[in-house]
């Protein structure tokens, strides 16, 4: 089995057996391979470009068994190391010192090479029509093995067909430009991804054409250069990424974004082949934290839809409420009528009467980047935006400009990608960016104050993470943990972290982070954090979402192959290993988003094409309780859950605003000094099974108002 990633090429041997572990997969084309280029005009070399492949074919070529790929290359200056990433695709076609290529190569030898050999691969001459182009697909005639068609594309939408001849080693002319189908019945061609020979016919090609609005499959016949609709298949995606003939030829098979199709040319239909197959792509996920009632997601390029009254597979209604590419979504905590859902480089709306009408409000966007924002966790009125800089609405949001307080001055080079409020404080926040091919986290501890006190009061953490989610500590509200979603990939060098957290210790005088003054603080930031890696035994894999436990802090981190936990009791130990799969049968795609339902004890992901997906969390019992030492002075907002009993220490306060569950046999120890509060919160159990209850430790001899008495 041979599989194309951006990384190369890769083979199996085994790729039909029962344990998906003991699978072993080696590089056959790729960053650690030597090159054969016997025969190219462009040598491929691993120091002077980033390449991807698309596509894989396979042939006979004069009874000789042979592999076809296509990669598409990039390169800064004929140089890997980049200095500076694009800010769009409009800059790859107008800055010439961006190459970016297409290749097709082929190897005769993958089938003979033992494991550890080095697979040579030639590349072929090729038209400047094709090699200038940035995606192409190829097909191999069935009827004609040694007749391969390429269908290629520029960035600008330009789109040609080329045939190449295996037994001549010669390129036929353009047998057609692709760009000037802009009339009825092509509509415009949408990607050169797909491409399949009829096997009865050798010169009737069909490919993917259409707009987003009208998707479509073209059938083409050559050397007529004639061409027609396949019917206007408006239920599949128009995202297509590969189309196949059955064997006979009777069926036409379409895999796109939004799932699997079939074409039946007899009965000129298409058929839906998705029963059982998760498809959602979810860009976004919201949930009500409390109560597992309503869930909002974000859609890739299918709009947001909200769930309602969940409680099974079976009573779950899905009923789309906005268009476009659905990407961010927010549900407020305080009011779960409100919600706000966005869409790819346009604005947020607000809905304020739970969906039951489409008169959503557009909020003002600062510029037409891909909006990313936050509802500030204690106060969910309070929302944060972003636009090259972070802005604050104090009223849920507005369409108004003059309605925001802008609180940071970025660097006008500064993309930010992500936005986190804290959970423990309701000042902090916390912002990740990319700048000219590095990336950060900076941080606010005076997000709720005027513009002024807030744009001064930022500071980057020491390192460069592409930081795909940032949570602080749910108990220790001077930790913050970052999960980054490269592994050391090899433009970026030094990139390495997974997991870290920082650790804020001031600079002696016993401030926290809450307090400190960064505006009036000149020195290293360095100097103010520790940071300590937590990757230890995690696998080589991009996090793709991070979720850290209100309670027990489990910290859960999403990656590609599944959700990988380390236990709160693991985590600052000296254990090597304490990260693991948890679960099992979760679709290999990348883990995006995590959400806990307080409720029902689970934890739910929103998968990138496999839809969602919920698991139940531990119960067991941890035996270390979990201490709250003297002189912290804790809000428990919302909801917590602990499977450990939590101590509560002489000189120490927590105070419960929200709804706390314990595991069995778990509870809370008020020790003699220490005080709780509950101040409009519950606390019951977590797992559906008794809590141990509120242990009040004291002096039976001295007064109730002594400092050496426990308080409730």
């Amino acid at each position: 089995l041979y599989v194309t990633t951006s990384f190369g090429i890769y083979r199996t041997e085994s790729a039909l057996v029962e344990n998906p572990e003991s699978v072993g997969w080696e590089l056959v084309l790729g960053w650690d391979q030597a090159w054969n280029c016997n025969n190219a005009i462009a040598p491929l070399n691993a120091t002077n470009s980033i390449f991807s492949s698309f596509d894989l074919e396979y042939t006979e070529i004069n009874e000789t068994p042979t592999l076809i790929a296509t990669i598409s290359k990039l390169a800064y200056n004929g140089q890997i190391t980049l200095p500076t990433f694009p800010s769009s695709w409009n800059q790859y076609v107008t800055d010439p010192n961006w190459v970016y290529s297409t290749s097709v190569v082929f190897s005769s030898a993958f089938g003979t090479y033992e494991i550890g050999d080095i697979c040579s691969w030639q590349e072929l001459q090729m038209p400047v029509q094709v090699s200038s182009n940035q995606r192409c697909s190829i097909a191999i005639s069935p009827s004609e093995p040694e007749t391969m068609f390429i269908w290629s594309m520029k960035l600008n939408g330009q789109n040609f067909l080329h045939r190449y001849d295996w037994n001549t080693n010669s390129w036929d002319v353009t047998l057609v430009s692709m760009s000037d189908w802009t009339s009825a019945p092509h509509a415009h061609v949408y990607c050169a991804d797909g491409l399949a020979i009829s096997p009865q016919n050798p010169n009737l090609l069909y490919l993917p054409c259409g707009d987003s609005n009208s998707p479509a499959i073209a059938a083409y016949t050559f050397p007529a250069s004639t061409s027609q609709k396949v019917q206007a298949a408006d239920r599949f995606h128009v995202d297509i990424e590969h189309i196949a003939f059955s064997p006979d030829g009777s069926e036409l098979w379409l895999a796109s974004h939004g799932g699997i199709y079939v074409y039946r040319f007899a009965e000129n239909t298409w058929e839906d082949r998705n029963s059982g197959l998760g498809i959602a792509e979810v860009d976004g996920f919201s949930q009500e934290i409390g109560d597992s009632g309503n869930l909002l997601i974000g859609l890739f390029h299918d709009g947001s839809m909200i769930g309602e009254n969940y409680d099974a597979i079976d009573t779950l209604y899905w009923n789309q409420v906005s268009g476009g590419d659905g990407r961010f979504t927010m549900i407020n905590q305080d009011n779960t009528d409100i919600s706000y859902t966005s869409n790819q480089f346009l604005y947020f709306k607000k809905n304020s009467d739970g969906w039951n009408s489409s008169n959503n409000t557009p909020l003002w966007e600062p510029t037409l980047a891909e909006p990313v924002g936050a509802l500030n966790y204690f106060e969910n009125n309070i929302i944060y935006i972003e636009g090259r800089n972070v802005h604050r609405n104090d009223n849920g949001g507005s369409d108004s400009a003059a309605d925001w307080t802008q609180l940071s001055n970025f660097p006008s080079d500064w993309n930010i990608r992500h936005i986190s409020a804290s959970h423990v404080n309701p000042a902090l926040l916390m912002v990740s960016f990319s700048r000219n091919g590095s990336n950060g986290v900076a941080i606010c501890n005076r997000a709720n104050s005027e513009a002024g006190i807030a744009q001064s009061n930022w500071i980057v953490l020491p390192g460069n993470f592409g930081a795909v989610a940032m949570q602080s500590d749910p108990i220790d509200p001077n930790r913050i943990f970052i999960a980054s979603d490269y592994y050391n990939p090899p433009w970026l060098p030094g990139v390495q972290n997974k997991l870290v957290m920082y650790e804020f210790i001031g600079n002696g005088n016993g401030q926290d982070l809450a307090n400190f003054d960064f505006g009036n603080y000149t020195g290293n930031a360095s100097n103010l954090f520790t940071m300590q890696d937590l990757t230890k035994n995690f696998p080589n894999l991009s996090a793709t979402s991070m979720y850290v436990h209100r309670g027990t802090r489990d910290i859960y981190l999403g990656t590609g192959l599944g959700v990988y936990i380390c236990p709160a009791d693991l985590l600052l130990g000296e254990s090597p290993d304490p990260w693991y799969l948890y679960g099992s049968n979760l679709p290999h795609c990348d883990a995006k988003f995590l959400n806990p339902t307080f409720k029902e004890n689970k934890l739910r992901v929103g998968t990138h094409g496999r839809g969602i997906w919920e698991i139940g969390l531990p119960c067991e019992k941890i035996d270390e309780s979990l201490v709250i030492p003297s002189g912290s002075s804790l809000i428990w907002h919302r909801n917590y859950s602990f499977r450990q009993d939590v101590e509560i220490m002489p000189g120490a306060e927590v105070v419960i605003k929200g709804d706390v569950g314990f595991a069995p046999d778990c509870g809370i120890i008020v020790h003699n000094g220490g005080k709780l509060t509950i101040d409009g919160g519950r606390i019951s159990n977590a797992c559906g099974s008794f809590w141990k209850g509120i242990q009040v430790v004291g002096n039976p001899n001295a007064g109730q108002n002594s400092s050496v008495q426990g308080v409730v």
